[in-house]
């Protein structure tokens, strides 16, 4: 996994990795209606982000779906 992307936003706007990744980056691949797993999943990556942030680390959260 990795190397340059382009994919489509919400409101039909192609966005390049150059677009989103400007620093450390989380990327979560997940559904848009998901009520088991993914809130699971985004408060443990919010989770991880806050522990990253006590360290000294920005991250910014990216959500794929």
């Amino acid at each position: 996994m990795g190397g340059p992307f382009e994919l489509v936003n919400g409101k039909g706007e192609t966005v390049t990795d150059k677009d989103v990744i400007t620093e450390p980056t989380l990327i979560y691949f997940g559904y848009t209606f998901c009520p088991d797993v993914c809130p699971l999943d985004v408060d443990r990556n919010a989770s991880a982000i806050e522990i990253l942030e006590e360290r000294g680390q920005s991250v910014t959260p990216v959500f794929i779906s």
